[in-house]
């Protein structure tokens, strides 16, 4: 290869890492922000009511109004799932607790893992399909798909990989990060793979995607063929996020920024 060619060669290749970059790269599309003081916040629901809480209260927020659950018995919220807004599931850890609340924050029903005929120490629990929910059972270690009317297990995994870094979940698939990978199960708690990735905390799942913050950039990675995409995320020092579609929602502790992100 000549001099010439050799040129040629390394200005084609320096331009094809340069197109990757940009392909592994998304904007995001600035929409509005307002001031939002909460200790968390949780997210925003597909009819765009903004869920928080502050001192062991959970808020929810519309245009209209503002609705509130509270048990102080149940101490501090651990997490909620908004996957179904018309039945948010409320997970308090401490009290082993979870309570499921209709659109208005109206108690439905409440399932204590300590009371069960089989009792379970639940490490996690949250929104699964039909009657059910996902729930990290800190004994055995596993995955089990618990059903909220009959109070039984339906399925189990084999004993997790710890240490655990976060969860999350839709109806059909449930996924926890560890270090260096993220592992996915399906509907039944069977595992389906490992994912590389480098997560530092929260991770959301939402249509397929799961975002996730490592050191400060905030990356999009899709399940089914572990392709990630990192988001240009203005100078925010980002205390929560929550992914609905292409809606972005960066919290400050301050300040809620709202972001379209662009394909």
């Amino acid at each position: 290869m000549n001099h010439f060619n050799k040129i040629l060669f390394f200005v084609f290749l320096n331009c094809f890492f340069a197109q990757e970059q940009l392909a592994q790269s998304l904007a995001l599309e600035f929409q509005q922000s307002r001031v939002f003081e909460a200790e968390i916040f949780h997210g925003v629901d597909d009819f765009g009511a903004f869920y928080f809480s502050s001192d062991g209260v959970l808020y929810k927020q519309t245009a209209q109004e503002k609705n509130s659950f509270q048990d102080f018995h149940l101490g501090e919220i651990s997490h909620v799932d908004l996957l179904n807004p018309l039945r948010i599931s409320v997970f308090y850890k401490n009290a082993n607790t979870v309570v499921l609340l209709d659109n208005r924050l109206n108690e439905i029903n409440r399932i204590d893992f300590s009371s069960l005929k089989d009792p379970i120490s639940a490490e996690y629990a949250s929104t699964s399909r039909k009657n059910q929910l996902w729930v990290i059972d800190a004994l055995s270690r596993s995955l089990l798909n618990f059903d909220i009317k009959d109070l039984k297990i339906i399925s189990k995994s084999l004993p997790l990989s710890t240490p655990y870094i976060s969860f999350t979940s839709d109806y059909n698939t449930f996924i926890y990060s560890k270090l260096h990978a993220l592992q996915t199960y399906s509907t039944y708690a069977t595992f389906i793979k490992a994912i590389p990735a480098m997560p530092i905390g929260q991770i959301q799942l939402n249509q397929g995607r799961v975002l996730y913050q490592s050191d400060q950039d905030l990356v999009l990675i899709n399940i089914k063929t572990a392709d990630e995409i990192k988001l240009k995320v203005p100078d925010i020092l980002v205390q929560d996020f929550h992914l609905n579609g292409e809606n972005l929602y960066l919290y400050d502790g301050k300040e809620i920024h709202f972001f379209k992100i662009l394909d």
